[in-house]
């Protein structure tokens, strides 16, 4: 009995340990302005007071927000609690600019965004004044439409997203130069319709799927390299680009294509790879280019 006791009681106070140990988290959100920029931030509380911070992100500006702005790698909140007024805070990384924060936000002219931010919405849509942009290489995703119609916008750089969504350039008629970088597989149904002003695009090495109208009504371009990692260029992705005179196609098998305007067809140069004309001439629609010429290094 005297051992039966003793194991009692040793499970009680294992049993205890474990209860007292437990921690209920609590949730919460605050928000907090600063430089006329708006940051929401949510946090858990343990039942020891410990704070743990689950995400940050920029969620509204003031009205009269103009000018080149700057997004702080991490912002503070802080309040007063208790009678005694004992001051609690709360540091977090920002890590996303949500959905529309900046969307026609006229007056925005630069933006300077911090290696904190890993997504962005469709944060910039109609920013007309918006003329270059940067974004660190901690950006992974970015949302449809995010730079539709920001028509003055002439410089946009980016390392490391993964795609090129629907929309993302849509209408930025002074875009001229645009480096897809090596992250991307896929470029987007309109990502650059009605870019007029662009005359150049490089393509990066793993995109593999190039999607409807992407570069429709792009006018100013004159020649892109498709590299050999594309397998699919959907219909209309180089819809009235009555300009395009050189078309480079890298792959020694022709990737699978939907159509091309038959003024591009008639007008441009298609070049591929040394030794793959046979195949190109005997697969659609690539046949039907009246210029074929297999000079590529593939």
């Amino acid at each position: 009995m005297k051992h039966l006791s003793n194991s009692l009681i040793k499970s009680f106070i294992v049993l205890l340990a474990l209860f007292c140990s437990t921690s209920t988290l609590q949730a919460t959100e605050v928000h907090l302005r600063q430089n006329g920029i708006v940051y929401f931030i949510w946090y858990e509380t343990d039942n020891h007071g410990n704070i743990t911070v689950t995400n940050c992100f920029v969620g509204g500006h003031d009205p009269e927000l103009s000018g080149n702005i700057i997004i702080p790698s991490n912002v503070t909140y802080e309040e007063k609690q208790g009678s005694r007024g004992k001051k609690f805070t709360v540091t977090a990384d920002v890590r996303e600019i949500g959905n529309g924060v900046f969307s026609n936000c006229k007056g925005l002219t630069g933006i300077t965004i911090p290696p904190t931010i890993q997504r962005i919405g469709d944060s910039f849509t109609g920013c007309t004044n918006l003329k270059s942009i940067s974004l660190p290489s901690s950006v992974t995703q970015i949302g449809a439409d995010i730079f539709l119609n920001c028509t003055s916008l002439e410089t946009a750089t980016m390392s490391n997203v993964e795609t090129i969504p629907t929309n993302a350039f849509y209408n930025c008629t002074s875009l001229k130069h645009f480096t897809i970088p090596e992250s991307v597989t896929t470029i987007g149904v309109y990502a650059f319709c009605n870019c007029t002003g662009l005359e150049s695009v490089t393509i990066g090495e793993h995109v593999t799927e190039i999607s409807s109208c992407a570069f429709m009504k792009c006018s100013s371009l004159t020649e892109v390299s498709i590299p050999s990692s594309v397998e699919l260029i959907d219909f209309g992705a180089f819809f009235e680009c009555f300009n395009l005179e050189t078309i480079n196609s890298y792959s020694p098998t022709p990737p699978e294509c939907r159509d091309f305007d038959a003024k591009i067809l008639e007008k441009a140069t298609l070049h591929v790879p040394v030794g793959a004309d046979k195949i190109y001439s005997k697969t659609y629609p690539w046949k039907n280019f009246k210029h074929i010429i297999a000079d590529l290094q593939p």
